[in-house]
């Protein structure tokens, strides 16, 4: 009997061991040595003045099991606070029930208690929130909590971490206390073109809201996180026509090697344009303004049919694709376009406003998809002639604060303005008899034509007199004929690059016609890379390459010289074979007249 009371015995200690092996591991109290690091989106950098951490519930135990840290909570005033705020405003039981909150926060302390855990289980429910920083609730519940007034008492500061781009909370000496945390902060975000590193204006992004766990589960005390903001980019290309061929009515694809940041067109052609961007991740806002600003220089006239928006999925098949037009930009956009600004980089031009109507309720789940604007203008005769161009402009208004709860105005952000340039180029011709230079007086009244591409090309018009002439596209109040004035000097303005040959086609009174064409290129050569100021070249007759800026043989780029004297007939043609012919008959003439002379002298008649 006592053997068996013996092995009972040690088979309920045996029993008794068995069931406490899952919780054997090891337990702790809480610990004050926690940190959370936060790298930035991307390549931007994080400045700790902008971001807090706010404590909701400390950790009052930490018990390992099975490798992994389970913990015991007990909440903070902000979390009774926020509770019992929401039990006071509106309905409570549909305030309370979006948190899956059945206990009376307003009631008793053990209903508080009860509150705050279901909160809590709320907060942490499988899968935990904490893991998916980007979800519609913790966004929706930072923005409710931060305008309820809870953290008044403000939150825990960040510091600068030791890479210099990523913040820091506790530094494992004065760290912070286990907890569950709500962390939110500020980027300001830089252009993303290559090359270019200026700031977002208006202000920084609000990133959305973080629920971070101190420590994690599987790691103790420190906890990494990687900030989820963005801000929404914008660029602009103009359409350089000889890349490709462009018809002017479909607008080429964005493959197509034709769309540049800058073009070079006569005065009097079309420039095509073009606007980028993607839909922004809009989680968390309860409205978003999306406003493009475009702004022309004087010398590009708007046309506004042109105008066409595009809104399509860039792994889609084209199906999706939602598309506006001139006719139809009423039903989503509200577009202005004042024929004179002060805004932009350049005062004095053209501005276009578009604002995207109701842009997060049609497009909030098309987050990446493409925003494509292309219209066209016209480059008039206020154009600047090579320089620095004449630029085209855009920036992109944004909303910026997911917490935004709509009173007062609401706080946008403005990306840096992206530019493009429309040049063109003159062309100076003098027209002289003797030596050139720069003192010649040079010859008045003679007579020219300009063709493109070829001596039989499409002839180019102009409007102006007294040697001064501006590039018109047609013939309408225009004349294709260039007249050298006092001085001789011919000045083009608005000539696109490419090849041109000028025909003299009437000269001075005592002056022999040039009766060869001469052949004529303009290349565009280097834009400087700080101020944008283009270089051209003139090549005459296949000569030298001559820069405009420093033509060798000025006074023109093209120098043309008239001879006096009665010219004789053309060489080469039919006049060549008439001079033959005259001669041959004269010469006929003149042997048979001395041949006459001859014999008659030899019979006497006549006589000396």
């Amino acid at each position: 009997m006592q053997h068996r009371k013996f092995f009972a015995l040690l088979l309920a200690l045996a029993l008794l061991l068995v069931t406490a092996l899952p919780m054997s591991a090891s337990a702790a109290p809480a610990g004050t040595n926690g940190t959370i690091t936060v790298n930035p989106p991307g390549t931007q950098v994080l400045a700790p003045a902008e971001f807090f951490a706010y404590q909701l519930f400390e950790v009052t135990h930490v018990t390992s099991v099975s490798g992994r840290y389970q913990f015991a909570y007990r909440p903070l005033a902000p979390v009774e606070n926020f509770l019992q705020w929401l039990g006071t405003h509106g309905t409570p039981a549909a305030n309370l029930s979006t948190y899956d909150v059945t206990s009376n926060p307003n009631g008793t302390a053990d209903d508080l208690a009860a509150a705050c855990e279901q909160f809590r289980q709320w907060l942490q429910q499988d899968p935990p929130y904490a893991e998916s920083f980007d979800e519609d609730n913790i966004i929706a519940l930072a923005k409710v909590m931060i305008n309820s007034g809870v953290f008044s008492a403000g939150g825990i500061p960040a510091a600068q971490d030791s890479d210099d781009k990523s913040v820091k909370f506790g530094n494992g000496v004065t760290g912070l206390d286990y907890g569950y945390y709500l962390v939110t902060g500020m980027v300001q975000f830089s252009d993303e073109r290559e090359g270019v590193d200026t700031p977002h204006e208006g202000g920084k992004v609000i990133s959305r809201a973080m629920l971070v766990n101190v420590p994690d589960q599987d790691n103790l005390p420190g906890v990494t996180i990687v900030l989820k903001a963005d801000a929404p980019h914008i660029k602009k290309e103009v359409w350089q026509h000889s890349g490709a061929t462009y018809d002017g009515t479909t607008v080429p694809t964005a493959s197509t090697a034709g769309w540049l940041k800058w073009a070079d067109i006569s005065i009097g052609d079309t420039a095509y344009f073009k606007v980028s961007s993607k839909v922004p991740n809009m989680k968390g806002y309860s409205s978003y303004q999306f406003i493009v600003h475009d702004v022309m220089s004087k010398g590009l006239t708007f046309n506004p049919a042109s105008i066409k928006i595009e809104i399509s999925d860039p792994e889609g098949d084209g199906t999706t694709t939602v598309t506006y037009t001139s006719t139809n930009l009423g039903t989503a956009f509200n577009m202005t376009n004042p024929t004179i600004t002060a805004e932009g980089p350049d005062q004095g031009g053209t501005a276009i406003t578009i604002t995207f109507l109701n842009f997060l309720t049609n497009n909030l789940a098309k987050k990446g998809w493409d925003i494509t604007i292309t219209y066209s203008a016209i480059l008039n005769p206020n154009a600047v002639i090579a320089d620095k161009g004449n630029p085209n402009d855009v920036r992109l208004e944004y909303s910026r604060n997911p917490n935004w709860d709509g009173n007062g105005d609401e706080p946008t952000g403005k990306t840096p303005w992206d530019r493009v340039r429309v040049y063109t180029y003159k062309l100076d011709i003098f027209k002289y008899t003797g030596t050139l230079s720069p003192t010649n007086p040079g010859l008045a009244n003679a007579k020219f034509e300009l063709r493109k591409g070829s001596d039989d090309g499409a002839l180019v018009y102009f409007i102006g007199s007294n040697g001064n002439y501006t590039v018109q596209k047609t013939s309408i109040a225009a004349d294709a004929v260039l007249v050298s004035p006092t001085g001789g000097l011919i000045n083009i303005k608005g000539l696109d690059a490419g090849t041109y040959y000028l025909i003299e086609t009437a000269a001075p009174v005592g002056f022999n016609i040039k009766t060869t064409p001469d052949k004529i290129v303009i290349t565009k050569g280097d834009i400087d890379p700080s101020s944008k100021a283009v270089t051209y070249r003139v090549q005459v007759n296949d000569g030298p390459n001559n820069l405009s800026v420093a033509v060798g043989a000025k006074p023109g780029d093209v120098n043309i010289l008239n001879q006096t004297g009665h010219a004789l007939p053309g060489t080469g043609g039919i006049g060549l074979y008439v001079i033959l012919a005259v001669g041959a008959v004269m010469a006929v003439l003149l042997t048979v007249g001395y041949i006459v002379y001859r014999k008659r002298k030899t019979l006497g008649i006549l006589k000396g």
